[in-house]
Parts: C-alpha cells; structure tokens; sequence
C-alpha cells in the first residue's frame, strides 16, 4: 500500500477512463494485449466495476487490465498471464476479478499464481459465475469468493459464510451504474456484488487492516449474517474407502450372484488377488468352473467352493461379501453377521456390497484388530451445500453408458472401455454405479442398483456426484455409466420413474453417450431416449450397442428369460438400427465390436 492509497489490479473488460465520473479518479491502464484487443472498455463491464471502487474508496489508485473484448468469455490462459504480470510488475495490494474460467483444465498454473500473490499479502477478490456454476479463481482457496444472495437488500449487505468455498453472499439486485457509449445500464449478479466487498477491504487497508486473517475478521464482524457451514463428512467418504482397499492383497468372495460376476470375469482389472469363491452348496453348483459359469475377458481359473470349507487360518487378508438378502431370506442365516465375527476371530478385513451400519459393535471390535470394514454409507445429513448448490463444470471429456434397460452387460461394457483406455496409456477417471466399483480402481462409487442403501435427495446426490467428479480434472477422459433403463418406459408408479439415472447425468453432463439396447425394444422407445440425451444434455449419442440376447417380454423392460439371438439376426438388427437412427451399432461382448467402438470414442473426442 501506497502510505495513504490503496493500489487495485482491476482485470476486467477495461474502463472508459475519459467518462465525466472518473475525471478526478486515478485509473491507469496497462497495455496488455489479449484477445488482439486494446485497453478500451467496449463492453462497458469493467466501466461499471471501476466505478464503484472509485466511488466507495477516496484514496485509490487502479490499475486497469483488459481481459476480454467481444463478450464475457474468461480464457484460462489470458487470466493467468495478467496475474503473472501483477506479480512481476505491479506492486498492488487488491486484484479484483468480476469475471472467471468454468472450463479449468490445467488449473495448476493458475493455484500456483494465487498462491504466489498471496504469499505477499495481495487480497484477491473474485466473483462466481452469475449462472451459479462453480468458477476459477472464486472457488480457491486463497480468493475471496463472491456469490449474490436474494436476501441482501441494500448494496452494503453481505453474509459472511464459514467453511465455505463462498466466503460472501453479496447483495444481487439491480444497480444503475455507467456502461459503454457513456451510457447507463441496470445490472446485477456476482460480478456488481463483488466490488462491493473489494471497496470495503480497501477502506479497512486504509484503516489499518491489511492482512487476509485480520481482513477476513473485520469482513465477518461487519456482515449482516453469519453462515456456517457445517463440516462435510461426505467429502472424506471416498478416500477413506480408496485408502482401505489399499490394505487388501489376497481375497475371497462370498456369495456366487450377479453382482459378483464382473470380478471373477475381468480378474485382470481387480485391485487385489482373488484367491477362492465360495457359495452355498445347496444351490447345487460346489466343484464347478467358473469359466463354465461367468462370460468374461479374463476369467479366474477357480472351482466354486462351498463356504463351510473355508479355510480361516491361511493367508488371504479380506473377504469381499457380496449382498447376502437373497441366502439370507433361502436360509435364514444371517451371513453378514457369520462372516463379519469370522473376520473378527481370524484378523481379516471386509469389502461389503450391503451397508454394515447397524453392525456397529462389531466393526468397532474388527477395527480394535486393525482391520478395515469397506462398505458405502453416506446419509442426507452428511452432505452440506457447501457452495451453495455451485456445480462444477467438468472440463474432461465425459463418456456415459446407458441404456433401455437393466442386465444389458453395461458395467461390463464399462470395464472393456476403460481396458482398451489403459492399454493405450489414457489416465481414466470412472464413476461406477455397482457396489464393486472401487475393486476395479475407480475414482467413485455411487452404487444406485441392487439393494441400494441411497437414499439422497435429488438435489444432494447430484452435488455429491458432482463435486467427486470435480476432483478428477487432471483425467484424460471420464467413464460414467447407469443403473437399468435411462428414461421411463411407462408411467404410474414412482418405482418407474428413473430418478437416480437422471442424477448422475445431471451431475456429470457427459459430452457422449453410448446407449446400450435390446433387440425386443420399440424403436419409439429408443428414439425418446435419443432425444432426451440430446435435447437436455445437448450431447450426442455416438453409438449404440446391442445386448447379443432377446428378452422375452410382455409389459415391462424388465425380464428374467433370456435366448441368446444368433448372428444373422444381430446383422439384421444392427442395419435396422443404423437405417432408423442414422447411428452406428456394435454387438456388446464382440471383442472386435467393442475395438470398433473404443477405436469410435476417440475419433469423436479428437475431432471435438
């Protein structure tokens, strides 16, 4: 600080410097040149910002930095350059920023920028995105984030919000302030709350005030209201679960069921060593290969034991317990229990696809053993708004499977893609909506199918999912699928509506979808999901891929007898397919469809 003036960095649109209202101000612009444009303010956003600062703070010296021109669009590259200019050229004490990058990839060098002004003790002060979207530098941690509130009805108002990327909710009504053409304009959002609170700072650096801590108090005593938010546990949720499965090295399964099959069919993607895999032997089927059982690409070279043979003393360290409701309610027996205080007796750690809260007494003991219980447990209050329903614009490419209905070999479709992404040296981020998600290594599990323990409302699964994926911005690219069909096929009860599905594409956005069909589905019905993925989403379905089996159907999507459909019909099927949609089609579980399609994602995200 200037003895008794206070320096700003204003980057912005630029400021009409030769209007009446900033003849006695002290506004320099600095000749930058980004976007191939001038430091003249042709837009009229930085005139408005300028004029606010200069009206609210008497001794203040600005320096103006032109950042974009035609319209609004924040280049991440741009704002990084002027804030390594502000940092080796400018000897400021404030940078304010009304404008911000959605789309952050490779957002290190502009943490690291931040970081670096901060260390000096320069203040920066952003607003967030106006359409409510999670945007750079507001949401970092060295800026003080501006967001507008309803409930501020004076410009001076503001809340000062605790634990929170948003530190300040600032007034968002309407201002009349000067714009381009030396004219006025009324205007509101972030961008006009935020100068607000960067005057108010300058007046306590004028007062003496110039540390972030000491600011950051005085901000809070002054402020209306005082919001705090309350620790997310659910932020942890997934690293602790990533961290456990660290500890399991040789494994068991119990029992031999659908969810199970996945692991014993791609044994290659699996974290751990599967070592046995064990059943109930009235089921008949103890002795058999499981190559003779389970469809997969790399199938364990196992015989199905039964679970009384197992032995407690040899040397696998975790059991993966698959759900047991359907043993369960055949025996009566209580398997989660059994296997729970088995794993107590002989030291041995649990992946559970059931929740095991109301195991607690025993994961307590199991954990005094040093063992770990790994099990999806997230409750609504364990999920805090914490940006005040800000989502984040993912900035990776985003690939989702979906389809028109359940037990279509999905999650496996899944689990070839991210095979061939890997083989090619890819760095794949992956959302799984299967309880054994984590075992394949995915970044997040969100198991919304079978016996799903979720119970989240839309609003805070779509946040959760959102803020996870958010945290894979270094991923080449992102694979998520879903749980059954994508939209209703009928209406009339809740059990139809697809609630969950509509969540997590929300939540993510993908930019292409691969819809996974059946050959008895109505072609209407396809066409309707087609256009839901490209009228809501505004994204296109690049491909569809056919379940290689009929499904004997009468009123529902749903259907327990399947016959597998042989070739000359599938050939039919798929130029049908083609024809009606204008879509290329592949057969699900053809090794040299499932080429052809990789091969077709890549092509499509290189020509994006």
């Amino acid at each position: 600080m200037n003895n008794n003036k206070v320096t700003i960095a204003l980057i912005d649109s630029g400021v009409d410097i030769d209007r009446k209202e900033f003849i006695k101000s002290n506004i320099i612009p600095i000749e930058l040149i980004f976007n191939g444009c001038n430091s003249d303010d042709t837009i009229g956003h930085g005139t408005a910002i300028a004029f606010i600062l200069t009206k609210l703070v008497k001794n203040i010296i600005i320096y103006s930095i032109k950042l974009f021109d035609k319209d609004y669009s924040t280049k991440l590259e741009d704002l990084v350059s002027a804030l390594e200019y502000i940092d080796k050229n400018l000897n400021v004490d404030i940078v304010h920023i009304s404008s911000g990058c959605t789309d952050y990839n490779n957002i290190g060098q502009l943490q690291d920028v931040c970081q670096r002004l901060s260390k000096k003790e320069v203040i920066i002060v952003s607003a967030f995105d106006n359409q409510g979207i999670a945007s750079y530098p507001a949401v970092l941690p060295d800026v003080i984030g501006v967001y507008w509130d309803v409930m501020n009805y004076r410009v001076n108002e503001y809340c000062f919000v605790k634990n929170s990327n948003i530190n300040i909710l600032g007034y968002g009504g309407y201002q009349r302030l000067p714009w381009k053409d030396r004219t006025y304009k009324s205007v509101a959002g972030s961008s006009f709350a935020a100068p607000h609170i960067t005057a108010k700072i300058a007046n306590f650096m004028l007062q003496g005030i110039k540390t972030y801590d000491d600011i950051m108090v005085s901000l809070k005593e002054q402020a209306k209201k005082v919001i705090d938010i309350k620790d997310d546990t659910s932020s942890r949720l997934q690293v602790t679960m990533q961290n456990d499965i660290k500890k399991m090295n040789n494994a068991i399964v119990f029992p031999f069921n659908k969810e199970i099959h996945a692991l014993i069919g791609n044994s290659d993607l699996v974290c751990c060593n599967i070592s046995h895999v064990y059943d109930i032997a009235q089921f008949g089927r103890i002795g058999k290969r499981l190559s003779d059982l389970v469809y997969g690409t790399n199938i364990l070279d196992l015989n199905l034991e039964s679970y009384l043979d197992i032995d407690w003393d040899s040397d696998f360290d975790t059991v993966i317990l698959g759900h047991t409701d359907v043993v369960r309610n055949a025996f009566g027996i209580d398997y989660i229990e059994y296997f729970l205080e088995q794993c107590i007796k002989y030291h041995k750690n649990i992946y559970s696809f059931d929740n095991l809260e109301k195991y607690q007494n025993k994961l307590i003991r199991l954990e005094e053993n040093n063992n770990v219980a790994i099990y999806f447990h997230l409750k609504e209050d364990d999920i805090c708004f914490r940006t005040f329903g800000s989502l984040y614009k993912l900035p990776n490419p985003v690939i989702g499977v979906i389809g028109t209905s359940s037990k279509q070999g999905k999650f496996n479709l899944q689990l070839e893609l991210r095979r061939r992404f890997f083989i090619d040296g890819y760095y794949v981020g992956q959302l799984g909506t299967e309880p054994s998600s984590l075992l394949f290594g995915m970044d997040v599990m969100m198991p919304t199918g079978y016996n799903s323990d979720v119970t989240l409302s839309p609003q805070k699964e779509v946040y959760y999912i959102n803020n996870e994926l958010a945290k894979l911005s270094d991923r080449d690219i992102i694979i998520v699928g879903l749980q059954s069909q994508t939209i209703p096929y009928s209406y009339g009860n809740l059990g139809f509506y697809t609630f969950s599905q509509q969540n997590l594409l929300i939540a993510s956005t993908p930019d292409a979808f691969i819809l996974c069909v059946n050959l008895s589905d109505e072609l209407n019905y396809i066409r309707r999901t087609i256009d839901y993925c490209s009228c809501y989403f505004n994204s296109h379905v690049i491909a569809l891929c056919v379940f290689p089996f009929r499904k004997e159907l009468e009123w529902s999507v749903e259907s327990v007898n399947v016959k597998e459909v042989n070739n000359d019909s599938l050939v039919k099927y798929i130029e049908l397919l083609s024809n009606e949609f204008g879509i290329q089609a592949f057969v699900n579980g053809n090794d040299a469809n499932i080429d052809d399609l990789y091969n077709k994602c890549i092509e499509f995200f290189s020509n994006d």
